[in-house]
């Protein structure tokens, strides 16, 4: 075992994009929440800019404001555990997927209860999509179907199945009435949504695709694959204009890549995609170069916030994006150095044990947005934490890896820690 360990270790940088060595940045944790879930988390979504809403085995589906980690609402009515979560943006609507084969729409201002109901598929349902409109939403389903749904009156819209078309994730195009769609088949599909046909089908991968997301812009779709021991495990770049051709890949994880995510223009100077892998790691990349920086979840961080319970290492499974959040304004040296000053400030001041969002309000020490990312750890006791990741002085490593400020919510089991 000796042996296969080193020899893992030793060829690991032949899965990186450009075979240099990993930036790990250093992470501390400052603040401690109470339990959100009573089970595992499995899967995130960002609602408002300080809130986000989670899913877990427990059946429940549940919003609360990251800063504080204050409990806003809890949704119960699924018969079985959630398996994806997605909200309207800009609006107080919240989607859920379950293991009961159905999908229920809530209302952050009504009722504990469903505002709608949406059944119909025959076996779990693995995929969610909202229209930017938030007037019809896409599911997708282990059953080989993709259905289109009218929001407000809960109707069938659309049916349309394609044989092992396992669907695993559904993302909609911005602007666009296109969907994008993920599959066990190892294909990434574009929907039409206007009468639910397959637009086009790019080339199919050698592992399962566990997720997808696209560019603010609607240039660029980004897939992720799964794997083991470094085979596979990659995120993959591919073009939606013309083309619609691959661009590039993203190899640096050593296991199952579970999701993967745009993060927000303005958190450094190139464009930015997160990954996350089975192997405990959220590697952040330059969209167009393919050098990465990674944050790590080492077992003994995983094992103190977790209460001490034996078990599998954190194993992240899902992302997503924050919008919304203040974007700073000046750039160059001068403007670098000033947010450096300001967050090495933020920082002494959350060790005298000052509230992260005091800690921000007192030195602007907020990002241009962040990533939120879930993962699993059989846990008996766990709480919803917050830390924060503050550059060193000037580290020698590309500006892509020294001037990243993003959100990193991780979930071993019941739990949400915030990385910065």
């Amino acid at each position: 075992m000796g042996k296969l360990q080193s020899k893992t270790h030793l060829h690991t940088s032949k899965y990186r994009a450009d075979g240099s060595a990993e930036k790990t940045g250093p992470v501390r944790a400052v603040q401690q929440y109470s339990p959100v879930h009573a089970d595992a988390v499995t899967s995130v979504a960002a609602l408002k800019p300080d809130l986000c809403v989670s899913g877990g085995k427990d059946k429940s589906v549940v919003v609360c404001n990251w800063r504080s980690g204050a409990v806003l609402r809890r949704f119960v009515g699924h018969e079985r555990e959630i398996t994806k979560v997605t909200c309207a943006l800009d609006s107080n609507r919240i989607f859920s997927a379950s293991r009961d084969k159905t999908v229920m729409m809530w209302e952050l201002l009504g009722t504990s209860g469903p505002r709608q109901h949406f059944p119909g598929h025959d076996l779990v349902v693995t995929g969610l999509a909202v229209s930017p409109d938030a007037s019809h939403l896409c599911t997708g389903s282990r059953d080989n179907t993709v259905c289109k749904w009218d929001v407000e009156t809960g109707a069938l819209l659309c049916r349309a199945g394609i044989s092992r078309n396992l669907v695993t994730h559904l993302c909609w195009v911005p602007g666009e009435p296109y969907v994008a769609q993920a599959s066990e088949d190892k294909m990434i599909r574009i929907w039409d949504s206007r009468e639910l046909q397959v637009a086009h089908t790019f080339p199919g991968k050698r592992h399962i695709q566990t997720c997808c997301d696209v560019s603010q812009d609607g240039r660029y779709c980004v897939s992720s694959s799964g794997g083991f021991a470094g085979e596979g495990c990659e995120a993959t770049l591919w073009d939606l204009r013309q083309t619609r051709s691959q661009v590039r890949e993203y190899r640096g994880h050593l296991q199952t890549t579970a999701s993967c995510v745009f993060l927000p223009r303005g958190l450094a100077p190139a464009p930015l995609i997160a990954t996350s892998s089975y192997d405990c790691k959220v590697k952040l990349w330059d969209q167009d170069s393919g050098g990465s920086g990674r944050f790590s979840a080492p077992k003994q961080r995983c094992a103190a916030t977790a209460a001490g319970a034996a078990g599998p290492e954190c194993r992240p499974r899902s992302l997503c994006s924050l919008p919304g959040l203040p974007v700073p304004r000046r750039s160059g040296p001068a403007g670098l150095a000033g947010r450096l000053r300001r967050r090495h400030a933020a920082l002494r001041q959350l060790r005298r044990g000052d509230s992260l969002a005091a800690a921000e309000q007192a030195h602007g020490a907020g990002g241009g947005g962040g990533v939120l990312t879930v993962a699993t750890f059989p846990a008996e006791a766990g709480s919803l934490g917050a830390a924060l990741r503050s550059p060193s002085r000037c580290p020698p490593a590309p500006a892509a890896q020294r001037w990243i400020q993003s959100f990193h919510f991780v979930a071993p089991g019941k739990q949400l820690e915030l990385f910065r």
